[in-house]
């Protein structure tokens, strides 16, 4: 990879800074509270949980409110990001052929 095109790729990188992968889903829970009138009324209180993997194994995380627009462009991000190294990666091979063609090593 040449010095210009990694320069691109960091850049492209900082922009879409904070980059994260998972899902994010907006979940009903059952409160602590043994009287609660909601959760008696079978509608819970709702509940954003941010998915992922990490060592091989699902992992969910609780995301307050005043974060959910962070994570949301975070995951947005990532997506574009994952796209973009899966890009490279036929862009490094057809790089090599073409040094391979005209004898470069």
């Amino acid at each position: 990879m040449s010095k210009e095109r990694l320069k691109q790729f960091l850049a492209e990188v900082q922009a879409c800074w904070p980059a994260v992968l998972g899902t994010m889903a907006e979940v009903r829970k059952r409160c602590i509270r043994p009287r609660c009138a909601a959760c008696a009324e079978g509608r819970h209180h709702p509940a954003v949980l941010f998915t992922f993997m990490d060592q091989g194994r699902r992992r969910c995380l609780y995301v307050p409110q005043g974060f959910v627009a962070t994570l949301r462009q975070a995951l947005k991000n990532g997506r574009r990001l994952e796209q973009r190294l899966r890009q490279m990666g036929a862009d490094l091979i057809r790089d090599f052929r073409r040094g391979r063609d005209q004898g470069k090593p």
